[in-house]
């Protein structure tokens, strides 16, 4: 079973433009708290120069990485996520709710799984992940069913 798991993985690329915007985002966080904690002195040192260029360069190689490693795969059985070198592994059979409408609106499918976790995965670059999993989770229930099995469940 695991060789045939093996030979029927398809790839689906995360849109470029999210992953890049989430990782300035959290290198733009980084640097202002960075400043606050030890503002520079007017004027700039060559010091200061040297760090900013040197944040800069890193920031750049570091969201071209992320923009890289960032993508799913799939099979008959399972989705995974891949994030760096990190795998997440969302089982067809253990999804029971997808919130489709709350999906489309933020482009990040929605779903809750048999234990109840909610799970946020973006879309990929041609928005095919909240079809493929519609169509392979099996085990799919209603939100008012999924409310009675899980009442603390957040179900936006």
């Amino acid at each position: 079973m695991r060789k045939e798991k093996a030979k029927n993985i398809t790839k689906l690329k995360i849109s470029s433009l999210k992953s890049a915007l989430i990782f300035v985002g959290v290198i733009t966080l980084v640097a202002i708290g960075l400043y606050f904690i030890n503002p520079p002195s007017w004027p700039p040192s060559i010091l200061q120069y040297v760090v900013i260029a040197i944040w800069l360069a890193l920031s750049i190689f570091l969201t071209i990485v992320a923009i890289k490693m960032n993508y799913y795969t799939y099979n008959r059985y399972e989705l995974v996520r891949h994030i760096f070198t990190k795998e997440y592994v969302i089982k067809y059979k253990d999804v029971l709710y997808i919130d489709v409408e709350w999906s489309k609106k933020h482009s990040s499918l929605l779903i809750f799984t048999s234990l109840g976790h909610e799970r946020y995965l973006p879309f990929d670059k041609e928005r095919k992940i909240l079809d493929l999993m519609q169509e392979r989770c099996k085990h799919l229930i209603s939100k008012e069913e999924y409310l009675a099995k899980f009442p603390n469940a957040k179900i936006k």
